[in-house]
């Protein structure tokens, strides 16, 4: 009689990037040879044409591949994760971007963590000198200072996140999908435990373009996510006024000079016909949630229209102004 053992589900959600999910399979099924976890990847291509050589070496490199002929958008492709999570009875369960590099070794080294992990989920990110730690809120506390809005740093086990998965979908438009499984997850058990591992024996994060481009093309790929932010809290804590706008506040004290730079960002799809107001919902949306959180936040608001960050890339570009602006977005797959 064979006894079943854990599984753990890479999902790994793609577009014209497709591949880069090859290499991506490839490395994690090169390494992560356990007797105690066994590793299942799914890659879920949307939006575009695949010869059949494309589609024969992409199911070649991975145990299941979804086609969507049809454009799905980014967000609707990644959280469609946690559905097949359910439906694939997964015990654990990542979301992994297709721009993410993997190093050699990372197979191996996500082995030995799921293997070991004694908590309710693993962060991939900083150690600063701490390897474990409880989550109380992912909107604030730890919420903001760990890397958990990034599709690609969260492992989840399935069995704690299992009936917060669906809000992946609910709020899948805020682009914020991942952040709602967290906070349902946190109003079900009021507290997660965490165990984080180093990113640096993950990813490969030397940078393959230069800042300027980077920070030309996210103003246009993460705007509406940035006022997703604001959006996402109102939603999730709309029957808790207090909590709601003093985590508004927060988000608007670290982040109003921002507003300028991300109002003049342009649709993604205008290629396609699709205009930079079609695209742009949530600014508008979030607008009303940020304008009464507080006595100064109308002041903060619209002082942040003016393009702080743009003006400051016409003198010089620093380290700093590299980590603010795209650091903590760029692994998001849109």
């Amino acid at each position: 009689m064979s006894v079943s053992i854990p599984k753990m589900l890479v999902y790994i959600p793609t577009y014209v990037d497709h591949h880069l999910a090859l290499d991506q399979a490839r490395t994690l099924r090169a390494e992560f040879d356990s007797l105690k976890v066994s590793l299942q990847v799914i890659i879920s291509v949307n939006g575009v044409q695949l010869t059949p050589k494309e589609i024969a070496n992409l199911e070649d490199a991975c145990d299941r591949l979804i086609i969507f002929e049809e454009s799905l958008g980014g967000d609707t492709n990644i959280n469609l994760g946690f559905l097949l999570a359910l439906q694939e009875h997964s015990d654990f369960f990542w979301i992994l971007s297709a721009n993410d590099t993997l190093i050699a070794s990372s197979g191996s080294e996500l082995r030995s963590a799921i293997e070991n992990l004694e908590f309710d989920f693993l962060i991939i990110g900083n150690l600063n000198n701490r390897l474990s730690g409880s989550l109380l809120n992912a909107f604030s506390g730890e919420g903001i200072q760990l890397p958990i809005g990034l599709i690609s740093a969260v492992i989840y086990r399935t069995e704690v996140f299992k009936n917060a998965f669906a809000n992946s979908i609910k709020y899948a438009w805020t682009g914020w999908g991942q952040l709602s499984v967290l906070q349902n997850a946190l109003f079900e058990r009021s507290v997660l435990k965490y165990e984080l591992v180093d990113e640096k024996k993950i990813y490969d994060r030397i940078p393959t373009t230069s800042i300027e481009f980077q920070v030309e093309k996210n103003k246009s790929n993460y705007r509406h996510s940035f006022f997703g932010y604001p959006l996402i809290i109102s939603l999730l804590f709309k029957e808790d006024q207090k909590s709601r706008n003093k985590l508004i506040r927060k988000w608007l004290l670290a982040n109003w000079y921002k507003i300028g730079y991300f109002k003049t960002g342009r649709s993604p799809n205008q290629a396609l016909g699709q205009s930079a107001k079609d695209a742009f919902w949530t600014g508008p949306l979030s607008r009303q949630y940020i304008l009464k959180s507080g006595l100064f936040s109308p002041l903060l608001y619209f002082f942040g229209h003016i393009p702080f960050l743009d003006i400051s890339r016409r003198f010089v570009f620093t380290k700093r102004l590299h980590s603010v602006l795209f650091t903590k977005d760029k692994n998001r797959n849109k």
